[in-house]
C-alpha cells in the first residue's frame, strides 16, 4: 500500500474581480510540518478597491492505494495562524474557505482516485467604508491534513 494525499492543481480561471491582481500567483509545494508532498498552497492576492477580489481552486487527490481520512486545513494569512471558514483582516479584507462538497473534519475518506475541491476567496468586500491608504497585499498559505484511514 501507498500513502499520497496532495493538491493536484490551482485552478484561478475567472478568479479576479475589480482591480484584484496576483502578487504571487497561487502555487502548490510541500509543508515540511506534514506529512506527503504537495500539501500546501500558497498565493498572495493585491486588493484596492471594494469588490476587488482573488479567488483560488485546489484540488486534492488521493493518489496512493489507501484510503486516507480527512482531518481538517490548517491557514495562515500574513504570516498568522488562522481558523475558521471566514476570517475577516484589520484591512477590511475577508478570507472564505469553502471545503469540498460534504467534507467533514475525521469523517470524510477518501478512497484512491478521489478528489475534492477547496475554493479559497480573499476580498475586498463592497461594504467596505474605510480603504487601507494604499493597496494591500495579503499573503495566504494553506495545508490539507490527512491521516491514513484505518
Amino acid at each position: 500500500t501507498s500513502w499520497n494525499v496532495y493538491f493536484s492543481s490551482v485552478n484561478t480561471t475567472g478568479g479576479l474581480t475589480g482591480s484584484g491582481n496576483w502578487a504571487t500567483a497561487p502555487s502548490v509545494s510541500t509543508d515540511s510540518t506534514n506529512t506527503g508532498s504537495n500539501n500546501k498552497i500558497a498565493f498572495a492576492c493585491d486588493l484596492a478597491a471594494p469588490g476587488d477580489s482573488c479567488t483560488v481552486t485546489a484540488t486534492i487527490t488521493n493518489g496512493g492505494t489507501t484510503s486516507a481520512k480527512y482531518t481538517g486545513y490548517t491557514f495562515m494569512v500574513d504570516g498568522k495562524a488562522q481558523t475558521g471558514t471566514t476570517v475577516t483582516l484589520d484591512s477590511g479584507a475577508v478570507i472564505t474557505i469553502t471545503p469540498a462538497t460534504s467534507w467533514e473534519a475525521n469523517t470524510t475518506v477518501l478512497k484512491q482516485n478521489d478528489t475534492g475541491n477547496f475554493i479559497v476567496k480573499m476580498e475586498l468586500p463592497t461594504t467596505v467604508t474605510s480603504l487601507p491608504a494604499e493597496e494591500k497585499t495579503h499573503k495566504f498559505e494553506m495545508s490539507i491534513n490527512f491521516e491514513q484511514n484505518q
